[in-house]
């Protein structure tokens, strides 16, 4: 007869010593899981599509940090175009 593997509490794994060697030993090898994952991210990208997407990188690697700045300035217009507004319509 095969043993039933049944889900381990938690609770149990905390307190019992052969529960957590059982809870230990079915876990995968976490080296595995890691070069899995490293594995299928290396798929190798045609020519062509490798220049588009070099392209689309660089961009995102220059953008990305002065998007920030971005939005900031232009609240600042935004912001100091109503009050100047604002104001002018007050005197």
């Amino acid at each position: 007869m095969a043993a039933v593997l049944e889900p381990i509490s938690p609770e149990l794994v905390l307190v019992c010593p052969e529960l957590r060697e059982q809870a230990l030993l079915r876990q995968p090898d976490p080296w595995e899981a890691f070069l899995v994952g490293v594995k299928t991210r290396t798929t190798p990208v045609p020519a062509d599509a490798a220049a588009g997407s070099m392209f689309r990188v660089v961009l995102a690697a220059l953008v990305e940090p002065v998007l920030p700045l971005l939005v900031f300035a232009f609240f600042l217009v935004v912001a100091t175009t109503v009050l100047t507004f604002v104001s002018d319509l007050v005197r």
